[in-house]
């Protein structure tokens, strides 16, 4: 086992490490705007008008941390490059490595997309998290409420992400951020930890207070955890390179219900002990038929054995129908990249080969 095998995302290090500041509020961010190869062919098809939506990725990137409490996580850039290249097809991708300030970072992101209609906006975050249940509190705040001492906390509690510096992010926090992009559809892949860290029963704290999320914003957001509530997640079998691989296996394009079933059957047949949970709030068909990452949606051309096109008009059963059209021209372009990339690894292969041959000859002469 390497050391690389025993780090999990929540797991606070042994020893402190010298890490470098990190550069504009605390992060490295870079910018992706589409994809070379293959899956330029998917950005192309699959990129909405301006009418229509636009598709932005947001990727989180945690690995270096600051805070003597947690390891450094060489996973999560095997990560990032897995994610970058499942969100190929994205209008913009938004890449933050680092982070000391993911709140600011977010607001900065939803200025520059203001004036703009967001059909999907997807957030990874790949680095340590916990679930809070120790508060930092606010002494001035003591005070007696019914007979108890009461103090007022100031830290965020439950699913938190841990920034580079050691401060929590609480995911609930982030949500209600990312909802001022006003995204049709907002979906959260978390791969980090969710234990539990510290309880006490000395005092009794009133949390800090979480602002309620409407019920048609909650109809709309779809968050998918690497891990489930209380449990670790691991730095060596990752949630999102596990992701990867279910993608590709599936040609690029998932049922968005299906993620979680399928990952986890994935680490089931591997014999690894992690599972992954989504929390997804299912009105009638909201979800049913979306298709992740490519955001189309796709309904079958019947159901539970009717022969029935799904759909009560001909502008559904069209846009069924220009779905299916759309999803074969991606698959028909990613084979023809595939072969393309084998065509020019043969070549190289004959160059070094050539290069090779000429040199088993000159040292034959000596």
């Amino acid at each position: 086992i390497t050391v690389h095998d025993t780090i999990m995302r929540g797991r606070p290090k042994l020893k402190k490490d010298k890490l470098n500041r990190y550069k504009l509020k605390g992060a490295t961010i870079r910018r992706n705007k589409g994809s070379t190869k293959a899956m330029d062919a998917e950005k192309h098809i699959n990129a909405n008008s301006d009418d229509d939506g636009t598709n932005i990725g947001l990727i989180i990137l945690n690995s270096k941390y600051k805070s003597a409490s947690h390891s450094d996580l060489p996973g999560v850039k095997e990560d990032g490059k897995s994610m970058e290249k499942m969100l190929n097809g994205f209008d913009e991708v938004e890449i933050v490595e680092n982070a000391l300030d993911i709140e600011h970072v977010v607001q900065d992101l939803a200025s520059t997309y203001k004036n703009k209609k967001i059909k999907s906006l997807h957030v990874h975050y790949s680095g340590h998290g916990v679930d809070n249940a120790t508060v930092e509190i606010d002494l001035n705040s003591k005070r007696d409420e019914d007979g108890k001492t009461v103090v007022d906390g100031v830290t965020p509690t439950g699913d938190c992400l841990v920034l580079c510096g050691g401060d929590l992010y609480s995911v609930h926090d982030l949500k209600i951020e990312l909802l001022n992009f006003k995204p049709e559809r907002l979906i959260l892949t978390l791969d980090c930890c969710r234990n539990m860290r510290g309880i006490t029963d000395k005092e009794f704290v009133k949390l800090r207070h979480k602002e309620q999320i409407s019920n048609e914003d909650l109809g709309k957001i779809a968050v998918i955890h690497g891990t489930s509530e209380l449990h670790t997640a691991s730095d060596a079998h990752t949630f999102t390179q596990e992701l990867d691989k279910i993608f590709m296996e599936e040609d690029g394009e998932i049922p968005i219900l299906q993620i979680v079933s399928k990952v986890n059957q994935s680490w089931r047949d591997q014999k690894i002990q992690q599972l992954c949970h989504h929390d997804i709030v299912e009105i009638g068909s909201n979800w049913r038929y979306f298709m992740w990452p490519t955001s189309s949606i796709f309904k079958p051309s019947n159901e539970e054995g009717s022969g029935k096109m799904m759909g009560s008009s001909n502008d559904d059963m069209a846009k069924q129908v220009e779905d299916l059209r759309k999803r074969v021209e991606v698959m028909e372009s990613q084979k023809q990249a595939d072969k393309k990339t084998i065509e020019e690894n043969k070549e190289e292969i004959l160059v070094l080969r050539n290069e090779l041959l000429e040199n088993q000859g000159k040292k034959k002469k000596f």
